[in-house]
């Protein structure tokens, strides 16, 4: 009779941990692992910028009520040493030929200043046109009836003076700021031989209104 031979136990074991592996699917298969990760990418949000207000250019109407404010019977007291009474306000709503002035102006108006026996000593118009150059455009026809005299330092952005003392006039003021065109002139009553307001009186005046247009 043959006798078996013994098998060693460490060769059992092996046997049993391969069959073991082999059951879970085989011992050569590595562990599952887990799904790579997405890189966590962090949202930029774009830069908060200030809201830009847009610039606003407000340019009211000429109207009686600031005509009013443009020149004062205090200002002339101050700039000419003389007293002085505001004339009717008159609104203008036809040019010097009877055209009306509603296709090129929006608003015009005439004034004046007297003494107390009612001597009309200073005139001035302001004429609110509906462009910067309809009132340019006026202005150049009116100086070309003027004697030109350079100011070295003009009213607004053009500006003509002209010293007549004749005929009634003392002297007449024009300059342009804007849409608006506004004329000054002094006056000669009879029996006088110079205006109250001499001709630096009147670029005085006029500085006062050009810097309240």
């Amino acid at each position: 009779m043959k006798r078996l031979r013994a098998i060693p136990l460490a060769a059992i074991v092996v046997v049993l941990v391969s069959l073991a592996l082999s059951a879970c699917g085989g011992g050569d298969t590595p562990p599952p692992t887990a799904p790579p990760s997405s890189p966590i990418v962090p949202v930029s949000t774009p830069a908060e910028t200030p809201l830009q207000q847009p610039e606003i250019s407000i340019a009211p109407l000429l109207t009686e009520e600031a005509m009013l404010l443009l020149l004062t019977e205090v200002d002339i007291q101050g700039i000419a040493a003389v007293s002085a009474e505001r004339t009717a306000l008159r609104e203008r709503l036809t040019d010097s030929d009877g055209l009306p002035l509603r296709f090129r102006v929006d608003s015009s108006f005439d004034a004046g200043f007297q003494t107390a026996d009612g001597s009309t000593f200073v005139f001035f118009q302001v004429t609110d046109y509906l462009s910067a150059d309809f009132a340019l455009e006026e202005f150049n026809r009116l100086a070309l009836g003027m004697r030109t005299t350079t100011m070295p330092n003009p009213i607004g952005a053009d500006s003509i003076v002209d010293e007549i003392n004749n005929l009634g006039l003392g002297t007449v003021l024009l300059f342009v700021k804007g849409d608006r065109l506004v004329q000054m002139m002094t006056r000669i009553e009879d029996g006088q031989q110079n205006p109250l307001v001499d001709r630096k009186g009147l670029l005085d005046m006029a500085r006062v209104v050009a810097g309240r247009l």
